[in-house]
């Protein structure tokens, strides 16, 4: 039986079983990206996993950028004045999504490999931000704003029936939805402020069921592991510092796969699930590890 293991940070992880682990030290990275002036943060995969997207104010503002693995290169997909951020890959379509932020109201653009163009991702009058899409690249989840309550909701569309529809009814500020696997599950955030970096924890199903609320606070924003068994998600612990954990889905089987020496946030599984890749603060900036997730 092949045995899914984590090397991250030092640590020799099994998903399903707690083992020893080994001090942690960020030269095990398989590679990393950064920018000595510049810090990035939310990395996306492309479904073939040659592409890493990422967030990077080098210029002053949010811009999206992209790492080829291939080429070893990289090069902007959309750097404006304005802030664009959040990037996630539209499976099936040769496109990466993101945010865009013009006049302080945000909408949800996409970026066409084949087009070499940006274009709003679907023709509707909401204020939305921080896109997800299914396996198949039907439905994208994000955070819009509900004006029947007035209050950000996670709501979806779907590009076949041209339907938009709002899954939550929450009075705090609904955030970061994320897609399982298997499309059948939406993990989402709440919180209070508009400033906050961390939020509650939610599970639903993709049409809105609840599923299960989770009694923690993680930091924007949580990830499912490619196997659908577990989520990865990083936590403040003493003196502001952060510690990447897992836990099963029911909320179950919690620990650390990092120490608490670094601040980090953002992790993201490659498609195969053979690579993680996270934001580390690392001399004053994020800069991307990107850590290899083994099979033995």
């Amino acid at each position: 039986m092949m045995r899914k293991w984590l090397s991250i940070f030092g640590f020799i992880i099994f998903f399903h079983t707690v083992t020893t682990a080994q001090q942690y030290n960020p030269d095990k990275a398989s590679f990393s990206v950064s920018d000595n002036a510049a810090d990035l943060l939310f990395p996306a995969w492309s479904e073939n996993g040659n592409l890493l997207f990422y967030q990077m104010n080098k210029n002053g503002n949010w811009d999206i950028y992209v790492y080829n693995l291939l080429t070893d290169s990289t090069f902007a997909v959309a750097a404006t004045k304005a802030d664009e951020q959040h990037p996630a890959w539209w499976t099936e379509h040769n496109a990466v999504a993101f945010d865009k932020t013009v006049d302080g109201i945000p909408g949800i653009f996409c970026y066409r490999f084949d087009k070499k163009a940006v274009y709003p991702l679907f023709n509707r009058t909401i204020k939305c931000k921080q896109p997800s899409f299914d396996p198949k690249g039907r439905l994208v989840a994000f955070s819009g704003f509900d004006r029947e309550t007035e209050r950000w909701q996670v709501f979806t569309y779907d590009f076949i029936y041209d339907n938009l529809n709002r899954l939550t009814r929450q009075y705090n500020i609904a955030c970061f939805p994320v897609f399982s696997p298997k499309g059948n599950k939406l993990l989402y955030q709440t919180k209070h402020g508009v400033n906050d970096t961390t939020g509650a924890l939610h599970l639903i199903n993709w049409y809105g069921q609840p599923a299960k609320d989770y009694d923690i606070k993680p930091l924007l924003k949580t990830v499912f592991t490619t196997d659908d068994w577990r989520i990865v998600y990083s936590t403040v612990k003493e003196e502001n510092k952060t510690c990447l954990k897992s836990m099963r889905k029911d909320g179950t089987s919690v620990f650390d796969l990092s120490g608490c020496d670094e601040n980090i946030c953002c992790p993201a599984f490659s498609p195969d699930g053979k690579k993680l890749a996270v934001s580390i603060m690392h001399n004053g900036h994020y800069r991307i590890f990107v850590f290899d997730v083994t099979d033995e």
